[in-house]
């Protein structure tokens, strides 16, 4: 099972420019991966604005993939290793969406 959260990262204007230029292409995989910053802070982690990253175009109109530098961040561990389902409810949580009362935990 995939958990995948809508986050923001900066882009290079060049970047950027290619990726709106190649929008509607077969196969936008490979204009990258490209650098960025992940540019959210999310509730529950130790800051995690300005985070680096590979930010990597996917075809079909779907959003870019964020992928983090390999650190010992725990956003960074948790996309590596993986998360627990128990995290995601805290995560869901802590953002205003507690959904463990419809689930009977």
């Amino acid at each position: 099972m995939t958990f995948e959260i809508g986050a923001w990262s900066s882009l290079a204007k060049n970047n950027f420019v290619a990726y709106l230029e190649h929008y509607d292409d077969q196969d936008q995989v490979a204009l990258g991966p490209w650098f960025g910053w992940f540019s959210n802070r999310l509730k529950g982690y130790a800051d995690t604005q300005k985070l680096k990253c590979a930010v990597q175009p996917r075809s079909g109109g779907l959003r870019p993939s964020l992928e983090l530098e390999p650190t010992d961040h725990p956003l960074a561990v948790q996309q590596r290793d993986g998360i627990s389902f128990d995290q995601i409810l805290d995560f869901y949580a802590l953002n205003g969406h507690d959904i463990r009362d419809s689930l009977g935990a």
